[in-house]
């Protein structure tokens, strides 16, 4: 009787577990619906000049933002420019709008197109609405507008950027789900024998996707949130998920094969390679952590969403899987080669012997190919995103291409001098060194009171060089006496954050170098296997960015893609794939790492230990790639620019890492280093004794 009370204890804990999940998965479900609101902003951190002058700016004008709408017909004639008249009445009576400004009311030929065949009426919104107060001007003015001139009338402007973007991935979202998910399924099925290993594995990822929705619902009410993260963060977790399932039940299937019962196989593999896991989890969530030493929000919530979305696959590895493998793995197969054998003739363990044999050979040609691939870093530009990133059915980016083409007056992203306070006299000789500045195309002074402010108009686009160069130009002239000059605006904002981020780079790149380097000493009890691993990490990042650049800024391969070049990359976007692909790196590092040293604790040579521990993960590893670039390129097919340079981008880094990191560099370099892998002072021998992973 009393053997029956700790059964009946642990299926209380396994309902307990089963619950809780339910519970992360309809919830997560539930919060979907709410993150897809979250705002675009990839603003630079409110302490730049930028933001700053940003907030001086609608503090002194009122206004924050402003819809507008490209409306057909020729202002001049009188029916038309009484429709247009009437219309900017109504809006002017909208809650929340400060100013409305069309043809008729100003009559400023600058509002008409060159080809009279249509004009722009511009709300303004008042400063200081709340997310919800914008979403209800923004249906308003739509409903207005649209109920006048029908719904052919294209709306432009920030506010309506947020929105179209929200939809946009949401909507990029669902198709990434529609075509990755079933290829996962099929080849989880493929790869683990069993249509039902694959249906555990399509669980998991769902629990990680909801628990990735739920966290990030959790971290809007805290932080400000990105609507970018909702497919990156969770596009980073489905893959964790799957090379967690991947090892998990891979493991279990050897040890079944071990001859072992269903239950002991489910307890020893969740035990020893859910160490792994563990281990996996806690060094991607270290090289995350370093997006948190950054002082913009949105990369900060992108780090916090990242690693909640790395703890949620943890978790869900080590308490939902050995519950779903328990309940329903009854007819999962045993894998064709027991755990305790090794499969000396396997593919795996012939092309290490390979490798081994001409370990230099492989070591130069491996570097060489390394080098070759990150050329292209060389003409490395950051810029930030425009118009030219949305999709191009996007109404914002067709409206912005009208009025570049039909509007020249109109400058859709100017630069606003602030001159504080106004320098009387003085502002003829400031002004006129602003205008003789290359790049400057028009500029405009008003007087806001105690306040000068000069618009800017350059003759590139918000996001060139040529616009940035301007800010810099401008920053450097000699303010008059007794007034501070600040810059802000769309080109102001990307020189900030570019260089808000490479002041912050050190301290990030330390928290990740120093962490992982800790974990894995931690992890193996050696000095050099850590160094070496971060080292090539280092230069297969190098290799994944280079092919970045050469597609994305280069612009190779843009049709077949579906992008439109834009001259550089943006700095958060190359931020996060280097720190998501430094992740991805340290997790398949510690899976090969985790079954060489089993061997190696077995009394195995380093030489034999690294082949057996290549030929033990070799399939699990060059499995997990294929499925998580998949689902990388799976995301890549949608609108969203910078999801689609992420995914592409990680695709890549994967690819070059699981083949010619893991199965070329990794066991060359330890073959050539030999016993001297294994050194450590004596305290580090006996925390690797107390951490001692097993795993293969």
């Amino acid at each position: 009787m009393s053997s029956l009370v700790p059964r009946r204890a642990c299926r209380r804990r396994s309902l307990a577990r089963l619950a809780i999940w339910t519970v992360v998965l309809f919830a997560g479900a539930a919060a979907g619906s709410q993150v897809f609101g979250l705002p675009a902003s990839l603003d630079p951190a409110p302490s730049t000049e930028a933001a700053r002058a940003y907030r001086q700016l609608t503090e002194l004008t009122g206004t924050d933002g402003q819809i507008v709408a490209l409306v057909d017909g020729d202002p001049t004639d009188p029916a038309h420019a009484g429709r247009i008249t009437a219309t900017s009445e109504q809006l002017r009576q909208v809650d929340g709008v400060v100013a409305v400004v069309d043809q008729p009311s100003t009559n400023s030929n600058a509002l008409v197109a060159a080809d009279r065949t249509s004009s722009l009426i511009a709300v303004r919104l008042v400063s200081g609405l709340d997310d919800d107060q914008i979403e209800s001007v923004v249906a308003e003015t739509q409903t207005i507008i649209r109920t006048e001139f029908g719904d052919d009338v294209r709306l432009a402007g920030g506010t309506i950027i947020d929105e179209e973007l929200g939809a946009t991935a949401e909507a990029d979202f669902l198709r990434a789900d529609a075509i990755a998910l079933p290829i996962v399924l099929a080849l989880l099925a493929v790869a683990l024998r069993s249509r039902r290993a694959a249906l555990i594995g399509l669980v998991m990822v769902l629990v990680t996707i909801t628990g990735s929705l739920l966290a990030l619902y959790a971290l809007s009410l805290i932080t400000d949130v990105s609507v970018f993260a909702i497919n990156v963060v969770t596009m980073f977790g489905i893959g964790l998920t799957v090379d967690y399932c991947l090892l998990v039940i891979g493991r279990y299937r050897r040890e079944l094969a071990d001859g072992h019962s269903q239950p002991v196989a489910v307890e020893r593999a969740t035990s020893r390679a859910g160490r792994v896991v563990t281990f996996s989890g806690l060094t991607v969530a270290v090289a995350l952590a370093g997006l948190i030493a950054f002082r913009e929000p949105v990369i900060r919530s992108l780090g916090y969403g990242g690693i909640a979305a790395t703890l949620v696959a943890v978790a869900a590895a080590r308490t939902l899987l050995p519950i779903l493998l328990g309940r329903f793995a009854g007819h999962i197969p045993p894998a064709a080669t027991p755990h305790s054998t090794h499969d000396a003739a396997g593919g795996f363990a012939r092309f290490t012997r390979i490798v081994q044999n001409h370990a230099l050979t492989a070591v130069a040609i491996g570097l060489g190919l390394i080098a070759v691939l990150a050329l292209p870093l060389r003409s490395l530009t950051l810029t930030g995103l425009d118009e030219r990133s949305l999709p191009p059915d996007s109404t914002t980016r067709q409206v912005s291409h009208i009025i570049d083409a039909q509007f020249p007056a109109i400058q859709t992203h100017p630069i606003h001098v602030l001159i504080d306070p106004a320098p009387g006299d003085a502002l003829d000789e400031f002004s006129e060194q602003v205008a003789q500045l290359s790049g400057v195309r028009t500029m405009a002074v008003a007087d806001l009171g105690a306040v000068t402010l000069i618009e800017v108009s350059s003759t590139g686009t918000a996001s060139d060089q040529q616009a940035r160069q301007l800010v810099h130009d401008i920053r450097a002239l000699t303010p008059p006496a007794g007034s501070t000059v600040a810059v802000t605006g769309e080109a102001a904002e990307d020189v900030d954050l570019t260089n808000s981020i490479r002041e912050r780079l050190p301290a990030a790149t330390a928290i990740i170098v120093i962490g992982t380097l800790l974990l894995l000493i931690a992890f193996t009890g050696s000095l050099l296997i850590p160094v070496k691993a971060v080292l090539l990490t280092g230069a297969s990042l190098a290799a994944s960015l280079g092919a970045l650049t050469f597609v994305f800024q280069q612009g190779h391969f843009a049709d077949l893609i579906g992008f439109t070049p834009i001259g550089g990359l943006d700095p958060i976007t190359l931020l996060l794939a280097a720190t998501f692909a430094f992740g991805l790196a340290t997790d398949y590092e510690v899976f090969v790492l985790g079954a060489i040293l089993e061997e190696h604790h077995q009394g195995t040579a380093t030489r034999q230990a690294v082949e057996r521990g290549m030929q033990a993960t070799g399939r699990t590893i060059t499995t997990a790639a294929a499925l998580i670039i998949t689902v990388f390129i799976g995301f890549a097919t949608g609108d969203l620019a910078i999801v689609k340079q992420l995914g592409i981008g990680l695709a890549i880094a994967v690819t070059i890492d699981a083949t010619l990191i893991r199965l070329v560099l990794v066991p060359a370099t330890m073959t050539i280093a030999g016993q001297r892998n294994w050194w450590a002072p004596t305290p580090l021998r006996r925390l690797t004794n107390t951490l001692r992973i097993e795993h293969r």
